[in-house]
Order: C-alpha cells, then structure tokens, then sequence
C-alpha cells in the first residue's frame, strides 16, 4: 500500500509541474554606428520557455564574450536586459512586410539614467529585433542578412 501512495504523489507532482520547452534559432547581428554598419556577427538564439517566464539566449558564434540573455516577464509584460526592467510606455507597433507573422513593440528602460539603452525592439515569438543605445553602437537581429531591412530599422532606433 506504501509504494503505491509514494506512486501516486509522485504522479501528482509531475503531473501539476509546467515543463519547460526550449528552441534554437539562427540570427545575424548587425552593429551600426549612427547610419553605417559596422559590423555583422552570426549567434545562435536559444529560447526557453517555462512558469511565465521566456529566458532569450544570443550566443555569439565567434566572441563569447559578446553574448546576451534577455528574461521576458510574460505575467507583467517586462522585460529584463543586463540589470534593467523594460515596458512599454505607448501602444506603438512595427510590423516589416519584410518580416513576416510578427508584430513587434517598443520596450522603454524604467530607468532615469541619461545614457540609456532604449528602446528594444520585441515581440514574444521572434525575441529582440533591434536595440538602439544612446551613447553606443545600435543593433539588429535578423533572420537572414539583409542590409536594407537592417538600414530601415536603424532609423527606428
């Protein structure tokens, strides 16, 4: 009778756990600095998805110093990024022709500080698609390396 109570609990227990689902996808980052590109890197981009929480993983295929993880607060719709908490302050949205299925908002860094990384480009699904920084070098994350779709969101940032 014991073992089977120590079945049945167990059972319950992995029955009411979330399991966590993870996917792997390609990116191109592109690095510019005001309008010119400076640079492109390949990454890898791992997704994690579990208890409301979607962790992004940008591993750079050549530097792994320049790697990035983005948390996404799915419950509070925030996002977190090297320390900081990103929301969206407005309702506006970028949807590319070029970038098919995907809507993507603007997340804005809570902080007061002058020299910013602001704003993010997200959407839940694809991750980060572009970053803009004050004081830095702007980037974007693409599918597939295209300069002029890159160019365009540049402007955005």
């Amino acid at each position: 009778m014991k073992p089977l109570i120590v079945i049945i609990i167990v059972g319950i227990i992995l029955g009411c756990s979330e399991s966590k689902e993870t996917t792997s996808q390609e990116r191109i980052l592109h690095v510019f600095s005001l309008d010119t590109l400076r640079s492109k890197y390949p990454y890898s981009l791992t997704i994690i998805t579990g208890h409301g929480i979607i962790r992004y993983s940008y591993q750079n295929e050549v530097d792994q110093s320049k790697n990035m993880t983005f948390i996404f607060d799915d419950e509070k719709q925030i996002l977190q990024f090297a320390g900081d908490k990103y929301m969206i302050l407005n309702d506006d949205k970028l949807y590319l022709p070029q970038i098919k299925d995907y809507i993507f908002s603007f997340y804005h860094n809570s902080s007061e500080a002058t020299d910013l990384t602001e704003p993010i480009i997200f959407n839940e699904e694809y991750g980060i698609l572009g970053i803009g920084n004050s004081m830095a070098p702007n980037f974007i994350y693409l599918k597939e390396d295209n300069l002029e779709v890159s160019q365009l969101l540049n402007q955005k940032l």
